[in-house]
C-alpha cells in the first residue's frame, strides 16, 4: 500500500477518533444523572483500539522512507566529523509543514510541526529552482543570511549560530507537479555539500536524484 493510501486511512482514523470523542462528550453531558458505565467502557475501549491502529499505520507509513534515508547516508560515506543529519519534511498546507521522519543518524524525532515563514526549509518550500545548498564561511555571514535571506529575527539568528552547523542542502520532493515535501540535510563541516554552482555536476546531486525518485515512487 502506497503513502497516499496510508494518508487516506490516517484521515479516516482521525475522523473516527474525533467522532467517538464527540459522542463521549455528548453522552456524558446528556446522561450526567444516569451514566451507563458499560457504554463508557465500551466506547473508551473502541477509542483505545483506534489509537493503536492509528499508531501502527503511522509507523508503517514511514518505515520505507527511514530505510531509504539510511541507505543513502551509508552510500555517501559522510565523514563522522561532519555530523551530517538527514530528514524529510512534508508540507501540510500553505502555512505549515511537519518533520515526516526521524533525523538520521541522530536528532529530533518525527512529528514536530513548523510554520512556513522562516528558515532554510521554508526557502525550499517557497522556491521552484530545485535543489540548493548553503555554506556559511563565517559566523557573520551566517547571521547576515539568516536575517536577510531566511527571515529570522536577530535573537533567533544568534541562537542558530550556536548549533555549529555550516553546510546545508535541500531538495524538493514533487507529487503531481507540486512540492510534496523537502529532503533536508545539515552538517557541521563546511562544504560537506558542494557550493551551489558546483552542485548540479556533483556526485551528491546524482545520488540525491536517485533517492528522490525512489521517494516519489513511494508517494505516488
Amino acid at each position: 500500500m502506497n503513502l497516499k493510501n496510508y494518508d487516506k486511512i490516517a484521515k479516516l482514523l482521525k475522523l473516527a477518533e474525533f467522532g467517538i470523542l464527540g459522542f463521549l462528550a455528548y453522552y456524558t453531558a446528556a446522561k450526567a444523572q444516569n451514566i451507563n458505565i458499560w457504554v463508557l467502557i465500551s466506547t473508551y475501549t473502541l477509542l483505545f483500539v483506534l489509537w493503536i491502529i492509528d499508531f501502527s499505520y503511522n509507523k508503517l507509513h514511514t518505515n520505507n522512507l527511514d530505510l531509504l534515508i539510511r541507505h543513502f547516508y551509508e552510500q555517501n560515506h559522510f565523514h563522522p566529523d561532519a555530523d551530517v543529519r538527514i530528514t524529510i519534511h512534508k508540507k501540510i498546507n500553505e502555512t505549515s509543514y511537519k518533520q515526516y521522519v526521524n533525523y538520521y543518524p541522530t536528532g529530533a524525532k518525527r512529528g514536530k510541526t513548523h510554520e512556513i515563514k522562516k528558515g532554510i526549509v521554508k526557502y525550499a518550500f517557497k522556491q521552484t529552482q530545485g535543489e540548493f545548498s548553503e555554506n556559511f564561511v563565517t559566523i557573520e555571514e551566517k547571521v547576515e543570511k539568516l536575517l536577510n535571506k531566511y527571515n529570522f529575527r536577530k535573537e533567533e539568528a544568534d541562537q542558530q549560530v550556536s548549533d555549529g552547523e555550516l553546510s546545508y542542502y535541500c531538495c524538493p520532493i514533487m507529487d503531481d507537479g507540486k512540492i510534496w515535501g523537502v529532503l533536508y540535510m545539515n552538517s557541521k563541516k563546511l562544504y560537506t555539500f558542494p557550493k551551489q554552482e558546483e552542485l548540479p555536476n556533483s556526485q551528491l546531486s546524482k545520488n540525491v536524484k536517485a533517492l528522490i525518485k525512489m521517494i516519489e515512487n513511494e508517494i505516488d
